[in-house]
């Protein structure tokens, strides 16, 4: 060897990557904490993330309403009952289920049949139709 030097210019080179190497858990519970994010964002007043749980379950027919028919019976679109006026909802309860879900069903007026859903089964529309009363003073099993 006639020059060490560059036997210590290698070793100096080398040496950050086995002080790297040599410690490491390989592990798949020490792989999942190496991946797992920094730090978490929490905005005040809310409660952390492993708090909140699930999304909220929604009542039968709330889904098919927000999806489709608040669209209209949100702001009343084109004479749609508006959710929460009673006066226009019992107007129309008042005729009963078989003219309800029948207008529902087959369009009437402004409304397009099943309000455009139209993958929507018939109980669908019977939920989202009773969601609507409900939600504007009706209590339909009991009217």
């Amino acid at each position: 060897m006639k020059n060490p030097l560059w036997m210590l210019c290698i070793l100096l080179l080398h040496s950050p990557c086995w002080a790297y190497h040599q410690g490491e858990d390989l592990s798949i519970e020490a792989s999942k904490q190496r991946m797992s994010p920094p730090s978490q964002l929490v905005i005040s007043g809310a409660a952390p993330a492993s708090a909140q749980g699930a999304a909220p379950v929604m009542e039968p027919g709330q889904q098919v309403y927000q999806k489709f028919c608040q669209v209209c019976h949100a702001s009343g679109i084109a004479g749609a009952p508006k959710m929460g006026n009673n006066a226009q909802w019992m107007q129309r309860y008042k005729d009963g289920w078989s003219v309800l879900m029948r207008r529902a069903m087959n369009g009437y007026k402004g409304m397009p049949a099943k309000g455009h859903c139209t993958k929507c089964s018939e109980a669908q529309i019977h939920e989202a139709i009773e969601y609507m009363l409900e939600n504007s003073g009706i209590d339909s099993e009991k009217t």
